[in-house]
């Protein structure tokens, strides 16, 4: 049997917990929600996942701490930070996979994020990204064609 991609995904908000489970789930995703980033990290330390999306601004252990933390507990997960409140974030540390702007209306805008950002660790790793059938696929432009080197 297929593995499905698993995600957790930390937000204060009750409601975007629930529509971002519905709209995983619905495309096939294994969807953990938790509500702070203390018990982001005690899943995080309890179980693998495939990616983390982390809302930014949360009371407590902010967003960013939470992803900083969650590198290093998983470091082969992709990581997608979700925020309200857009803004540019440097930080090298974080090492992002991707970035999601609140509100996202549509489950495939969401779904596509959350796939994009595992292939991008995926590429970061060199190795093959999971399909979301949770086969796995080559996410490196070599293996799918090949190119001359000058």
């Amino acid at each position: 049997m297929d593995r499905k991609l698993s995600v957790l995904v930390v937000d204060d908000e009750i409601a975007i917990l629930t529509i971002s489970r519905h709209f995983l789930e619905h495309r096939g995703f294994a969807v953990t929600t938790v509500d702070s980033g203390d018990e982001a990290l005690t899943a995080l330390a309890a179980a693998r996942y495939d990616l983390l999306i982390c809302d930014k601004n949360m009371p407590g252990l902010h967003g960013l701490q939470v992803l900083v933390l969650a590198r290093q507990l998983q470091p082969h997960m992709a990581t997608m930070l979700m925020t309200g409140s857009p803004e540019i974030v440097t930080f090298d540390g974080l090492q992002l996979d991707g970035y999601l702007e609140k509100p996202w209306h549509t489950a495939e805008r969401l779904a596509n994020a959350a796939l994009a950002a595992i292939e991008h660790r995926a590429r970061v790793l060199g190795g093959a990204a999971p399909d979301a059938d949770g086969g796995e696929r080559s996410s490196r432009p070599d293996d799918q064609t090949q190119r001359t080197r000058s």
